[in-house]
């Protein structure tokens, strides 16, 4: 293990489990909830983090931080990565071999506080990180995971908003070419 994170203990690792609860809870007092969110890091917990937060219902009495760990659990069983705790004490998500490094509360949090994109929050931060770990080529079977946790049919997500976004595309073709020379 690295210096600058360690193993939790069980202790720490509890806390998942609880933000999964309080937002379980939220979620089945919605009479009836618009769709199963079993809140136990499926994909459709991200969907349903998005629905609250579309509707304005306030998160649960975990907050943001507990938000920042349902989000990164659903990372974690996607991405086959474990928890870990920096020196500071943060959780945080470790692939096996501790190349790859992600942080869900900056993530959430930075999301959550800026008004792009306006809706479907926790899944353009998903869609990011998904991306990165791409980025890192991590072998086909999970590069294919990750991507069955794009819905299709989203249009404005993070990956829509790169991959087809005229504006986003026009701007880097041209930074492209510029710093190219070309």
């Amino acid at each position: 293990m690295s210096d600058w994170f360690f193993q939790p203990s069980a202790k720490y690792l509890t806390a998942v489990e609880q933000a999964q609860a309080e937002f379980r809870n939220v979620w089945n007092q919605l009479k009836p909830p618009p769709f199963a969110a079993p809140f136990t890091g499926e994909a459709v917990d991200i969907r349903a983090m998005d629905y609250l937060d579309y509707e304005g219902i306030d998160d649960p009495p975990c907050g943001i931080e507990g938000a920042a760990l349902v989000w990164g659990e659903v990372l974690r069983r996607a991405a086959d990565m474990r928890w870990v705790m920096s020196y500071r004490g943060d959780l945080m998500l470790a692939s096996s071999d501790e190349s790859m490094l992600m942080c869900p509360f900056p993530r959430v949090f930075e999301v959550k506080r800026r008004s792009i994109p306006q809706f479907g929050k926790y899944q353009w931060a998903m869609e990011q990180a998904i991306v990165e770990l791409i980025v890192c080529d991590r072998g086909e079977e999970l590069i294919r995971r990750l991507l069955s946790r794009i819905p299709p049919d989203e249009d404005g997500g993070y990956t829509w908003e790169i991959t087809e976004s005229k504006q986003v595309s026009s701007v880097l073709r041209k930074w492209l070419q510029t710093s190219r020379g070309g």
